[in-house]
């Protein structure tokens, strides 16, 4: 199932590179929309596709505001469910940052 967020990054995990060269690593989002949700995200790339796990953290700061496509996934184990969120696709949002809240004028004008 694919689904598609607006987020601003939280954090970014280490790289963890395995005996076959293959690299992984999480971060962390929180979704920009009434109610914020904080989610976690994880990227897998195979050794032929390692270096999009190196040019995620080279790219992607905690601040950035971004549009994520995940794939979610869910298996069952001993009758228990595990739910993770896997990054198909991401992309910076023009002007970098999370929108700062903008206070509301207030109208001060005694007429």
């Amino acid at each position: 199932m694919k689904v598609e967020v607006r987020a601003t990054i939280k954090t970014v995990g280490e790289i963890t590179t395995t005996d076959s060269g293959a690299k992984w690593l999480n971060f962390r989002a929180e979704t920009v929309e009434e109610y914020p949700t904080l989610i976690e995200v994880k990227i897998y790339k195979k050794p032929e596709h390692a270096e999009h796990a190196d040019n995620f953290v080279k790219y992607n700061k905690v601040g950035d505001l971004v549009d994520l496509e995940l794939s979610v996934r869910t298996n069952e184990w001993k009758d228990k469910l595990f739910t993770s969120l896997n990054l198909w696709k991401i992309t910076k949002v023009e002007g970098d940052k999370a929108p700062t809240p903008v206070a509301e004028a207030s109208d001060d004008l005694p007429f």
